[in-house]
This record gives C-alpha cells, sequence and structure tokens, in this order.
C-alpha cells in the first residue's frame, strides 16, 4: 500500500486469487493426496488415514507437504483433526476450507452452529467432478469472495488504491474450467 502511495499509483495487480485456481493450498494438497490414495485402497486407506492422523510424527508432516516454512502447531492440529474426520467427507472438506471450525463457532457465538447447509448441498452437487475441480470450484465460490477478496477490497479502498485481480479475470477461469489441469510436476498441480 505504502509503494503504491508513494509513487501516486492509483491501481496495483494482485496475485489474489493463485492459489484458488492453482491448488496452492495445503488443502488442496491433502484432499487429493487422500482423494488417490482411497481410490486406490478404499477403506483400508481411510482407516491408514485415521490412525496416522493420531500416531504420526510431526516430521513426517513436513516431508509430505513441502512448503519453505514450516507448519506451525496450530496448522499440524487442525491437520490431524481433518485427517481423523475422515469417515464423514462434509465435515472432512469443510474442516480444511473453514477459518473456523462449527465448534469454534458455536464456542464464540455461545450457540449451535450445525453443518452450513449451502456448503453441504454445493459439495453434493460438485462430487461427481474431479476432486481437483470441485476443490478449485469451492475455493472460488466461498473462501475467495467471503474471505481473500473481501480482505483485500477493505485494505485498498481503506488507501484509496484500486486493485486489480487478473488471476480471478473471466477469461482466466473459463481457460481452466475447460482444460484438464491436474498435471503434477515436481509436487505442484497445474
Amino acid at each position: 500500500m505504502r509503494l503504491a502511495q508513494s509513487v501516486q499509483g492509483k491501481v496495483v495487480l494482485s496475485g489474489e486469487g493463485a492459489d484458488e485456481i492453482l491448488n496452492g493450498y495445503i488443502h488442496h494438497q491433502t484432499l487429493l493426496k487422500q482423494y488417490f490414495f482411497i481410490k486406490y485402497f478404499g477403506i483400508v486407506a481411510k482407516i491408514l488415514i485415521y490412525i496416522g492422523a493420531l500416531l504420526c510424527p510431526d516430521f513426517i508432516f513436513h516431508m509430505l507437504f513441502k512448503y519453505k516454512a514450516k507448519l506451525s502447531q496450530q496448522d499440524l492440529a487442525k491437520l490431524r483433526k481433518h485427517l481423523r474426520s475422515v469417515f464423514d467427507y462434509e465435515t472432512h472438506l469443510e474442516s480444511l476450507i473453514s477459518v473456523f471450525s462449527n465448534d469454534e463457532v458455536s464456542r464464540l457465538l455461545q450457540r449451535n452452529i450445525s453443518k452450513s447447509d449451502k456448503l453441504l448441498s454445493y459439495f453434493k452437487e460438485n462430487l461427481p467432478l474431479a476432486p481437483e475441480n470441485s476443490l478449485t470450484k469451492t475455493d472460488l465460490r466461498f473462501w475467495n469472495n467471503k474471505y481473500t477478496l473481501l480482505r483485500l477490497d477493505r485494505l485498498f479502498m481503506a488507501n484509496s488504491v484500486e486493485a486489480r485481480v487478473p488471476f480471478l479475470s473471466q477469461v482466466v477461469l473459463t481457460s481452466l474450467k475447460k482444460s484438464e489441469y491436474l498435471f503434477k510436476r515436481e509436487g505442484l498441480f497445474l
């Protein structure tokens, strides 16, 4: 912001949306790895995932998810909780893409919060899609507009700067939607 204001800039290009459309978040990696493991090994895979969540040492998770920064203890706890929910598909997906779990929201608001009907019906509509397409559509529909872009809009409006988000342009999204883009190269999904 300061740089844009210091050069009297009025428009800033942002990389927001790139992780969502290129499956760059930890929940993409986690769900895709699980999807292929479960696809080939079925219920045995689910049992192993559940047991792994309970017994797997932290360094194994760091080996599986090659981020420059190590996963924090909070990230590891969330990942373990997610893996333990492997037998409840909706909770399993929601546990990674939501900022707060339903339990946390219930505690914060001091009232019982159930699973989001809107989110669950959206998952059910999109389950026939390949997992990477389903994840991307879900992120674009729920995560980007509620959290990422809202934060970006507020930040830029507060500083009188216009933000452009090329990764979320209709041309890019339409092109990706039409392509079979699960190409894995050196641990990256495109």
